[in-house]
């Protein structure tokens, strides 16, 4: 630093130095909390999605001309779905 940049007074040496010893932010920092955060909107986000197919799921029998046992299967098809998605997600990111 030249003595043209520097500080005159003790208080603005004392901030100089102070600023000069921090630590800044990366992103590195922040990388656990937002794989916290998205981790957690993907769990809020499958069980609406679970939540939403079951309470819709008489009208959907009832829209699809289907009995009990065959609208059982749509719900599991849905759960399937989200697991393959859930694995290749990963896999997608990765690349």
């Amino acid at each position: 630093m030249t003595s043209a940049t520097q500080p005159v007074s003790a208080s603005g040496r004392a901030l100089h130095a102070m600023r000069a010893n921090s630590q800044r932010l990366s992103i590195d920092s922040w990388r656990p909390y937002v794989g916290i955060v998205g981790v957690l909107l993907g769990a809020i986000m499958s069980t609406l999605g679970t939540r939403v197919t079951t309470l819709g799921l008489a009208d959907l029998r009832g829209g699809l001309h289907v009995g009990f046992d065959e609208g059982a299967w749509m719900t599991t098809s849905f759960g399937v779905g989200q697991m393959l998605i859930g694995v290749c997600c990963p896999i997608w990111e990765a690349s």
